[in-house]
């Protein structure tokens, strides 16, 4: 029995072409588990899709636009939407969910335990790699790798081999940001100093940790001997933390550093000096999503699908070529 057609029972979906005993059986399941039934059909042909967000606070961040686009993709195409944050979503609590909430598909932005999903209903990993964990959960995120790759490209186009990293947050998507930048320093033959490395492994940082965390790793940079002359940010919401770090230590941006984001986010646009960064095709990424989950939820049986956007890099006024004068800091 599919996940599919436990879905499509459990929502009263009114379109269903389920068989008459599959559905007796599903429900005499459902409620051995404890569902009160009985589960009848909807009165409106709308379905409701679960959308899992690792952190809630994305308003400004790419996770926040991807949120935006699905939930307008889902509302043209006739689908409602509830929504979930991993910090209040145990995987215990997620049958209750799926059943009270009447959800036929999720979309996934966090969750500890992803294979818990697949035992209910269809998935879409969106922004994480579930090909090594959870056999049939389908994934689509930007191509996080060949992200780095340009940022550092134009740093060293532009003459910088000194460049840090800052991460903060257990995502997925920024360790393969990171694992990026090591291998690009591996493969241009520059080694990377230990200290220029900052990472933190906060699950769901709060701006008030972001901006405590970015401002003790600059002071802690510009102490080097040989400070970065450029740093690049797992995104753009971190980067612009550490920007405003730099200038109040009195670091000129970008005459003395330069910095690269990730996302492309509006964020990049409403700071001083305008950020770079790499952009993610977000409207590209939030449909792949959809139309694989409703694949999914459709029962179209097919391999596990790792779907890798590419991106491109956005330059704009936050990187310039590095200054030779040594970096002053204010006292």
């Amino acid at each position: 029995m599919s996940c599919a057609a436990v879905s499509m029972v459990i929502s009263g979906n009114p379109r269903s072409t389920i068989a008459p005993d599959t559905r007796d059986r599903i429900l005499s399941a459902a409620k051995a588990l404890g569902y009160s039934g009985p589960i009848t059909p909807k009165q409106t042909p709308a379905q409701t899709i679960g959308y899992i967000l690792n952190n809630p606070n994305v308003s400004l961040t790419a996770p926040g636009a991807l949120s935006y686009e699905i939930i307008n993709y889902l509302e043209q195409l006739g689908f409602d939407l509830v929504i979930a944050y991993r910090e209040q979503l145990q995987a215990s609590q997620l049958p209750d969910w799926i059943l009270q909430r009447r959800v036929v598909g999720v979309i996934v932005q966090g969750f500890d335990e992803p294979s818990m999903l697949q035992q209910y209903l269809p998935a879409v990993s969106l922004n994480h790699d579930t090909a090594a964990c959870v056999e049939g959960i389908d994934s689509v995120a930007p191509d996080n790798a060949a992200g780095v790759r340009k940022a550092l490209d134009h740093l060293r186009a532009l003459g910088h081999r000194r460049v840090a990293f800052f991460s903060m947050s257990d995502h997925p998507h920024f360790y393969e940001r990171l694992q990026g930048y090591r291998t690009w320093f591996a493969e241009m033959g520059l080694p990377i100093p230990d200290d220029f490395i900052a990472k933190d492994d906060a699950p769901a940082p709060t701006p008030a940790e972001v901006e405590a965390y970015a401002s003790r790793t600059m002071q802690r940079w510009m102490a080097l001997p040989e400070p970065p002359t450029a740093v690049l940010s797992v995104n753009d919401w971190f980067a612009v933390q550490l920007m405003a770090a730099a200038q109040s230590l009195g670091i000129a941006v970008p005459a003395q550093l330069s910095f690269v984001g990730f996302d492309n986010s509006t964020l990049c646009g409403t700071c001083t000096p305008s950020l770079t960064s790499v952009q993610q095709p977000i409207s590209a990424i939030s449909r792949m999503a959809v139309q694989l989950l409703l694949d999914r939820i459709n029962g179209i049986e097919r391999p596990q699908t790792r779907v890798r956007m590419d991106v491109e890099l956005i330059p704009r006024a936050s990187t310039v070529a590095p200054c030779a004068t040594p970096v002053a800091l204010l006292v």
